[in-house]
C-alpha cells in the first residue's frame, strides 16, 4: 500500500497538534472551575448548626448529629442581642450577636470559618468562656454566609470578609464607644486566617487569637486534594480560574504577611499536632515569623496542642478545631490570659 505524501502527514500533524493546544487550556480551566466551584462554593444556611443559640447550643459532628461527650450546657450563656452592622460602602449587611460584657473590658471579635456562621459552636465556645471572663463579645456572621448578604455567592479566602471584621470594629467603637485599642479578634480555620489579614491590614488591632489558621493558601490548597486523593496540579488550575473569570486570586492575603507585620501588638497562634486538615507545620511557620517581626513592646503567645477527638474519629472532623471540645478548661485558661495580657486586664 503507498503511503501518504510527507507533506499531507506534516498537514495532519499539524491539524492534530492545533486541536491539542487549542483544548489542552480549555479542558485545564474546566477542571478549574470544578475545583474552584468546590472552595468557593457557599451555603447560605448554617448546617447542623442552626439549632444553635447563645443560651442553648450543641457540638456537632460534620455529619450534623451531636457531640454528647461534650458538656455543651456548662457553655450556654445568656444577654446576646441579634444586631445587623452595615458596610455602606458595598450595600453589605452583617447578621451578628452582640453581648455586652462588664463596664470597662475590652471587646472579641469572634470570626466563624468557611460554609459557616455565627451559630457554630467553634466561636460559641470561646465566646461563652470570653463572656465568663468580663468580656463584650461581637460574633458576625460574614458576607454570603447565613443570613448576612449574599454578596456574590462565592467564599473569597479572606479576600473580601477582611472587611468584614473591619466593619465590625467600627461598629463596636462607633456603636458602644469602645476604644479601638480595646477591641481584639480571634478566629478559628479560615475565620482564623481572615482575623490574621484584618490584623494585618488594620494596624489599630491590637491582638489576634488564631486557632489552626493556614500559612499560606497554595500549601493549604495542595494538602487539601492529597487529603481528597485528587493530583495536585489541580490546586493550580483552580486558582487560575478564579483569577481570569472572578478576579479573585485566592492566594492573596496570606497570613504568612500577618505574622510578619506584629510589631508592637499582640498575636497568639494555636495549632494541633493531629491535625489532618490544616497541617501543623502552618502552626509552626506562623509561630516562626510571628516570633521573628515581634518588637519589644508587644509579645507572642501559642500552643501546639496534640489532642485526639475520638468520638469524631470516622466522620472528622479530623481533629481539626477540636481543641476546645477536647480540652476547654486549658483552652479557656490560655484563651482569657492572652487577651488579659494585651490588654493589660489585672484579675483579683
Amino acid at each position: 500500500m503507498e503511503k501518504e505524501p510527507w507533506s499531507k502527514r506534516k498537514k495532519i500533524i499539524a491539524i492534530i497538534s492545533v486541536i491539542i493546544i487549542t483544548l489542552a487550556p480549555i479542558s485545564y480551566l474546566f477542571v478549574g472551575s470544578i475545583v474552584y466551584g468546590q472552595i468557593a462554593a457557599s451555603d447560605p444556611a448554617c448546617g447542623s448548626h442552626d439549632e444553635n443559640e447563645p443560651e442553648e447550643f450543641w457540638v456537632h459532628h460534620y455529619n450534623g448529629t451531636r457531640i454528647d461527650s461534650f458538656p455543651s450546657e456548662s457553655f450556654w450563656f445568656n444577654g446576646s442581642q441579634n444586631v445587623t452592622i452595615e458596610i455602606p460602602d458595598e450595600g453589605i449587611s452583617l447578621d451578628a450577636w452582640w453581648n455586652k460584657g462588664d463596664d470597662g473590658m475590652p471587646t472579641i471579635i469572634l470570626i466563624h470559618g468557611i460554609r459557616s456562621c455565627k451559630k457554630n459552636h467553634e466561636v460559641l465556645i470561646p465566646a461563652s468562656m470570653l463572656v465568663d471572663s468580663g468580656y463584650s463579645v461581637l460574633i458576625p456572621t460574614l458576607r454570603d454566609h447565613g443570613d448576612s448578604t449574599r454578596d456574590d455567592g462565592r467564599v473569597d479566602g479572606g479576600i473580601t470578609e477582611w472587611k468584614d471584621v473591619v466593619a465590625s470594629w467600627n461598629w463596636i467603637n462607633s456603636t458602644h464607644d469602645i476604644p479601638k485599642s480595646e477591641i481584639g479578634v480571634y478566629g478559628g480555620s479560615a475565620g482564623a486566617a481572615i482575623a490574621a489579614w484584618a490584623f494585618h491590614r488594620e494596624n489599630g488591632i491590637q491582638a489576634a487569637f488564631l486557632d489552626s489558621s493556614w500559612y499560606d493558601f497554595e500549601r493549604l490548597m495542595k494538602e487539601e486534594l492529597e487529603f481528597s486523593g485528587l493530583p495536585t496540579f489541580l490546586g493550580g488550575a483552580g486558582v487560575s480560574y478564579g483569577r481570569l473569570f472572578t478576579g479573585v486570586d485566592l492566594t492573596e492575603n496570606p497570613p504568612s504577611e500577618a505574622v510578619a507585620n506584629v510589631g508592637d501588638r499582640n498575636i497568639f497562634i494555636l495549632g494541633n499536632i493531629p491535625d489532618k486538615r490544616i497541617r501543623i507545620h502552618h502552626a509552626t511557620d506562623l509561630w516562626n515569623s510571628a516570633n521573628a517581626s515581634v518588637s519589644s513592646e508587644g509579645f507572642v503567645d501559642g500552643w501546639f496542642s496534640n489532642v485526639v477527638l475520638e468520638e469524631a474519629a470516622n466522620d472528622g472532623p479530623y481533629d481539626h478545631l477540636v481543641t476546645m471540645v477536647v480540652e476547654p478548661d486549658e483552652y479557656k485558661n490560655r484563651l482569657v490570659n492572652f487577651f488579659d495580657t494585651a490588654f493589660m486586664i489585672e484579675r483579683n
